[in-house]
């Protein structure tokens, strides 16, 4: 496979439809390239003005104490930002909008905390950058948790623009949300500076998780943390997704990362945080986060922390919970999944058996002889942004969460993990224990498997038509022509596909775009499409606009040094806001309106095919789409680099059972549920159908007989949140589905 330069971007990546978990939409000043309008005031971090507020934040680096391997990466100052204080308001197409703006002169970025929010139904919130190049959002009532805050990830900028829109009720122009911002983090660091490719050596040593070839589903388990300390400091770590009796979304990860459990409410986390298997070099998508989380036990003195994420990973995250052993008796080889210097997920290496220990650093701090010891690693290391990452024996079960230690890429010996047996029942308390979470009836269980959240019939799947031995790049056009194969060109072609075929019928939720050059231009933005077959052809089922992004960064290190304003070497996840069922064959496009000599764009595509047979690509050309066979220059078979997330349309469907003469098929959905399950039934008969929904530990909590109408009857599940049976019972015959109700 030809090797990719590797080009480290910014934080703030093509956000189509959904991060933390937003939704699609732009900001009104988005609006035919519009500026946002010069009367927008903005708040000055650490600056007096007559009008506005000082915020006093601090720019100046603190000595942070060594062996701990948690990454200082800015200040956090409290702020006191509404409505009804600072910004502007006005009326719009029947909504009330505020704007307000923050900066802070010195920041490579800057997150912010909304300590209040609680957002009535319709109403948007976006977050972007004066120059409009990166854009956050819409988040929406769908983001309303108990906790009401909403920690938003760091914009790449010194500077950001807050727009809410709520529409109008009546005469009433008054605005019913809550919204108050409490913290803003001026960040030394944004994840594209963290990501270069030699950040103290680290990346140098410690291979990247699909680097390794290390196809254990535990990686899915692995997420980055970014925390908003409420004492002044904001860190970077690790985490992990851990399997648990209930199937609830529970992270396990480091005490230490959190001054207090309040900070947890103020944390993103970012999952599939990876670079491509196919390729490591290419920049990987940052946009599958969560933000905030609830404390379910947590103590320094054994440096642990268990949260609860304030909203279950949806399926397209593809979220994985981790399995665990808690034997005191432990043997190597051992491995560590983890985000040294807030970089993608990375993997080390140890052919030791982990050592109890007492920890070397903080000594009092901590009880004795509650750490594993990994005394040397054989390939890769730990570095600041690994703290709260797991240490995996051999069945690939987390023994312990990584504190800190002395290991480089030069001596990478001696690093402690606080011990998942000492955090399982060491104290009875619950808020101090795992076992009261991880083994909450009692059952005396030791170790538990990990597995996905959902199903397998239940689940997405990232499906891809590039094969092993295809080497990707992209192809330019020769001679009087200009442009790319793939891309803009003078041609004139604005539009590229990709064809998938599935034995079953399928749902996309999302798209993995791979592109190997582009530059936003905010007249002509990018579009992902969605085709479905027809008889006739291909039919437009879905349109989504892929958000411009700010792909401004310096490198220096191992390439030659350059400045860049682009999508080069990119791996872009577009969320679509609604799943787009596509049956068993399908077209998934990226189209531009038009292109100019300032923003051109490539994905990547094969360059070794041969035959025909092997073509999946296609261009658009006078409103057909033909094979890249057939391409004006340097025809070729060829497959692009565009990837799906799918999942089975029908998801819970069973075989058919027959019961005097009657056929019955049936479907549970949606799965997990936030409030009701639908049961789809086919066949001659649905009379005297009933069902028994019981909890895990075999609790009755809801019985009754199911009314059809059209097929199709509803349960309202219980309201606390949890892993269920539900039992539907026809003519004798019982058949059992696990329900998720989150």
């Amino acid at each position: 496979m030809r090797r990719l330069a590797l080009f480290i971007a910014s934080l703030l990546t093509a956000l189509s439809a959904l991060s933390q978990i937003s939704v699609g939409g732009m900001p009104y000043s988005y609006e035919g390239g519009a500026r946002p309008a010069s009367s927008g005031k903005f708040l000055q971090l650490g600056a007096a003005d007559d009008f506005f507020i000082q915020l006093n934040a601090d720019t100046v680096r603190h000595e942070v104490e060594s062996g701990y391997r948690a990454l200082y990466v800015g200040n956090v100052c409290n702020v006191d930002i509404t409505p009804d204080k600072y910004g502007i308001k006005f009326k719009r197409d029947d909504n009330m909008v505020w704007r307000v703006g923050l900066t802070s002169k010195g920041a490579a970025s800057i997150g912010i905390v909304f300590t209040e929010f609680n957002i009535p139904s319709g109403a948007r919130l976006f977050i972007y950058n004066p120059s409009q190049t990166a854009v956050l959002g819409a988040f929406t009532s769908e983001n309303n948790n108990s906790s009401n805050v909403l920690p938003v990830q760091p914009l790449a900028s010194d500077s950001l623009i807050v727009e809410y829109i709520e529409p109008v009720i009546g005469e009433n122009s008054a605005m019913r949300g809550r919204l108050k911002i409490g913290s803003a983090s001026h960040n030394f660091y944004d994840i594209g500076e963290l990501r270069r490719a030699n950040p103290n050596g680290g990346n140098k040593c410690t291979p990247h998780v699909n680097q390794a070839a290390y196809n254990n589903p535990f990686k899915d388990a692995s997420c980055a943390l970014f925390v908003a300390g409420r004492v002044g400091r904001a860190w970077y770590g690790s985490g992990q997704l851990i399997n648990n009796a209930d199937k609830q979304p529970y992270v396990i990860s480091a005490a230490h990362l959190f001054d207090t459990t309040e900070d947890m409410k103020q944390t993103v986390f970012y999952f599939q945080y990876q670079t491509p298997k196919q390729d490591t070099l290419v920049v990987g998508s940052m946009e599958l986060t969560i933000a905030g989380a609830t404390s379910l036990a947590y103590d320094q003195s054994i440096d642990m922390a268990l949260m609860r994420l304030n909203q279950t990973p949806p399926k397209d995250y593809r979220p994985y919970l981790a399995g665990w052993d808690i034997s005191e008796s432990q043997y190597g080889p051992l491995k560590c999944i983890q985000h040294p210097y807030g970089d993608f997920a990375k993997i080390s290496f140890s052919n030791n058996n982990p050592v109890k220990s007492y920890i070397t650093f903080d000594r009092d701090k901590f009880i004795y002889e509650s750490f594993w010891k990994v005394a040397r690693w054989y390939k890769g290391t730990t570095q600041a942004g690994s703290s709260g990452s797991a240490l995996l024996n051999p069945e690939n079960r987390i023994i312990g969460t990584l504190t800190g230690g002395s290991s480089t890429c030069t001596s990478p010996i001696n690093d402690y993990f606080s011990q998942i047996s000492v955090q399982f029942s060491l104290f009875e308390e619950p808020d101090k224990s795992l076992k009261s979470w991880l083994d909450p009836h009692g059952t005396g269980i030791t170790s538990m498997d990990g597995e996905y959240l959902y199903p397998d019939d239940n689940g997405c799947e990232r499906t891809s038509n590039i094969v092993e031995g295809d080497l990707l790049g992209f192809n330019s056009l020769t001679g009087t022509l200009s442009g790319y194969q793939s891309g803009s060109n003078s041609l004139g072609y604005t539009e590229y596909a990709e064809k998938f075929e599935f034995d079953d019928d399928m749902t996309i939720g999302g798209v993995y775009v791979l592109t190997a050059r582009g530059k936003y231009n905010s007249s002509s933005p990018v579009y992902l499409n969605i085709y479905t077959k027809n008889d006739g052809g291909y039919t437009l089922a879905s349109q989504t606009i892929v958000k411009p992004t700010d792909y401004s960064y310096s490198y220096s290190g191992e390439l030659k040094s350059s400045i860049f304003t682009n999508w080069n070497k990119r791996e872009i996840y577009v969320r679509l806001a609604e799943p787009v069922d596509v049956g068993t064959e399908c077209m998934v496009a990226v189209q531009k309106e038009s292109f100019t000599n300032s923003d051109s764009i490539a994905i990547y595509q094969t360059v070794n095919r041969i035959g025909a047979e092997g073509n999946t690509a296609f261009f658009k050309s006078s409103g057909s789409w033909v094979p890249f066979t057939q391409y004006p220059q340097q025809a070729m078979s060829a497959a692009l680099w565009i990837e799906p997330v799918v999942s089975l349309t029908h998801p819970s469907a069973v075989d058919e059972n027959s019961d005097n003469g009657n056929s019955l098929t049936f479907s549970v959905y949606p799965n997990p549920t936030d409030r009701d399950v639908r049961i789809s039934a086919k066949g001659s008969d649905t009379d005297a159908l009933k069902f028994q929904i019981t909890d895990i530990s075999g609790r009755l909590v809801k019985e009754g007989v199911l009314e059809f109408d059209e097929g199709v009857a509803t349960i309202r599940m219980p309201d606390v949140s949890g892993l269920y049976m539900l039992n539907l019972t026809h003519n004798g015959h019982t058949e059992t589905h696990k329900v998720i109700k989150r």
